[in-house]
Parts: C-alpha cells; structure tokens; sequence
C-alpha cells in the first residue's frame, strides 16, 4: 500500500515540485517491484539517451505505463520533473528543456 503523501502548501511553487518528487522517491520504496523496475527505466532511459525523442514519450495506452501513472504520486512525480500531456493526448511527453539533473538526482536517490 502506497503511504499517504507529505504536501507542501498551497502556492509553496518550486517547494510543492520538490515534495512530489520526494513523494515519487517515497512511492518508489512501496511499489510492487514490477511497477519500481518500469519507473526506473522509464527516468533512465531519459538519462541515457537525452536526445532520443522516443524515450521521452510515454504512451497512456501502454497497459503498464498506465498502471504505473494511475498511482497518484507517481504521477505527480513524473509532472514535477517536467512530464506533460502530449498535444493530441494519449501520451505524456518530456520537453526538450526539461531539467535533467532533477529527474537524475530522483533516480539517485531512491
């Protein structure tokens, strides 16, 4: 069972993104390790292969990509280290201006 998350306040900007990164690292601990393996493959890849634009689209139709975001603070991990909706939806899409280093130091780290 996932814990409950720690949150920052309302309007606490860079705080908030920080507590759901660190909820993302806590969730990491308590996932099956199926969905933790994904997750870390998912970051590393990114990190691996920056420039590769496939490894920073995760398709929503992908039964295990959607399983994994369906966790709520897995999900507003991946939003804190920049992952957005795709235009045409379906899909969530890293920006070419993502900060790496914050999505490195959450893959450290957990």
């Amino acid at each position: 069972e996932v814990p409950p998350p720690v949150r920052a306040p309302l309007g606490a900007g860079v705080a908030m993104a920080d507590a759901d990164v660190a909820d993302l690292r806590a969730t990491l601990s308590v996932l099956p390790q199926e969905q933790a393996d994904l997750l870390r493959k998912l970051i590393g890849n990114v990190l691996g292969n920056p420039g590769e634009p496939k490894f920073r689209r995760l398709n929503l139709a992908n039964a295990k990509i959607n399983q994994l975001l369906s966790v709520p603070e897995v999900r507003r991990g991946f939003e804190a280290l920049g992952w957005r909706p795709a235009a045409e939806g379906g899909a969530l899409e890293l920006p070419s201006s993502a900060d790496l280093e914050v999505s490195r130091a959450s893959l450290e780290a957990a």
